[in-house]
């Protein structure tokens, strides 16, 4: 079976996801790394193997947060921003073109 593959270019640097796994992370001032966990149980093959911890993660944090009066971990420009990126995606496929995405 031949695994699908996606890249992104962007101008900080270039995550390769193949597969369920994430094969590369080359982004410049980076100094965490990878922003997910070395094992990871994907949607794509069991729909039922999607992890329930990083929205139970995200649900905590924005109560927390909430509850003392600052701003949560991920607002919600980023969530968009990544909707964005997810709808780019979709019109690339759709048009076999390049697609800009918007400047923020």
């Amino acid at each position: 079976m031949e695994l699908s593959s996606i890249e992104l270019q962007g101008t900080k640097g270039t995550p390769i996801v193949t597969g369920d796994r994430l094969a590369s992370w080359d982004v410049k001032d980076d100094p965490e790394g990878a922003p997910i966990l070395t094992t990871v149980n994907s949607g794509a093959s069991d729909p039922m193997g999607i992890s329930l911890e990083p929205f139970e993660l995200q649900f905590r944090d924005f109560a927390e947060r909430i509850g003392n009066g600052t701003k949560p971990s991920s607002a919600g420009e980023e969530g968009y921003q990544a909707l964005e990126l997810v709808d780019a995606i979709y019109r690339l496929c759709r048009s076999h073109s390049v697609v800009a995405l918007a400047k923020q």
